[in-house]
């Protein structure tokens, strides 16, 4: 019986992991939670994991133990251990290991690209040809949507601009706050909403918007239920993510999928999404985010004219789910 155990299996804070789940259960695959504790016992045919950050950091005795509790599994109970490669490297890692991340790269089986340009990232960065490896895109969210999408408002009295997403350093939020600030043309409403993962960043986004009634800060201590962060990219005229650096945007693909419209760096795999998606949903600029880059951005908001919805047709589920079910078992 063809069995995965995933790690996450479900996320709170992320419903691509019940998404990625679900699309192998229809492709006829049981999964199960992954734990370590049962790594050893011959009940799954594959291991996937999401953000194993512990194998891309400084080798630790629990993380060495980790890397020799996969070999044993492969070899023991030919277990097939896979990498679904959301980020070549974890996001602001203080501790990267290239060594640790080689030696758990030469353990896995099969790699899960998220974006036609990470396999050629993971060369340039570790030196290294997985055994086997797939490009599939990032999974839209629709799938996932508990209320109906709202129509796009054309009341431009407030622009409502929405940030969301775990509050980490290389979201660069700071900067979006300042340029928000910056603003002149338009009256505007910035929102940030997202759960507080760097203390320290999130103390000094409160810093910057004290004061002022334009910046709206949302940052709990966990992540934000579904249901509300629906509802804050429905109330938003569009959504900004400016990072410092990036990959794969679930964010912006989430926000695409309640029909708003995106403004992010020309970064990672954004290009691919833009070319899917088309400029009258994804605006990318070139360089650190400006004032002048916020202000065009609104202008462009204001003219716009809404037409159909955006395309994300190449990132269905069903068709993501039967390529990875293949993959799985070519191992």
């Amino acid at each position: 019986m063809k069995i995965a155990a995933i790690r996450p299996r479900v996320s709170a804070g992320n419903a691509f992991a019940e998404l990625f789940s679900r699309s192998l259960e229809e492709n006829g695959f049981a999964t199960r939670e992954f734990s370590w504790s049962g790594l050893l016992l011959p009940r799954q045919s594959h291991v996937i994991l999401h953000w194993p950050d512990y194998f891309f950091q400084e080798a630790s005795a629990d993380t060495l133990l980790r890397l020799q509790a996969l070999k044993i599994a492969r070899a023991i109970h030919g277990a097939k251990i896979v990498w679904v490669a959301h980020n070549i490297s974890p996001h602001d890692n203080a501790t990267e290991s290239r060594e640790m991340a080689r030696r758990f790269l030469r353990a896995v089986d099969g790699i899960v690209h998220l974006s036609a340009h990470s396999p050629d990232l993971l060369r340039e960065a570790f030196g290294i040809a997985p055994r086997r490896e797939i490009v599939v895109p990032h999974g839209n969210y629709a799938p996932s949507m508990r209320l109906p999408v709202a129509a796009e408002s054309r009341d431009f009295e407030l622009l409502r601009l929405f940030s969301f997403g775990q509050i980490r350093r290389y979201k660069n939020l700071e900067s979006l706050i300042s340029c928000a600030r910056a603003v002149r043309s338009q009256d505007l409403r910035l929102t940030i909403s997202g759960r507080r993962m760097d203390e320290a960043v999130s103390a000094g986004l409160e810093a910057l918007a004290s004061g002022d009634p334009s910046i709206v800060l949302d940052l709990r201590p966990l992540a934000l239920p579904q249901e509300e962060l629906e509802a804050g990219v429905d109330e938003s005229h569009a959504v900004v993510l400016p990072y410092a650096a990036i990959n794969n945007s679930g964010a912006a693909i989430f926000a695409l999928s309640r029909h708003r419209p995106v403004l992010a760096p020309r970064l990672g795999a954004l290009p691919e999404l833009l070319a899917e998606v088309g400029a009258d949903w994804l605006r990318l600029y070139d360089g650190p985010l400006t004032s002048e880059i916020l202000e065009d951005f609104a202008n462009w908001l204001t003219a716009r004219r809404p037409g159909a919805p955006p395309d994300l047709s190449a990132r269905s589920w069903e068709t993501i789910g039967r390529r990875l079910a293949d993959f799985l078992a070519s191992l």
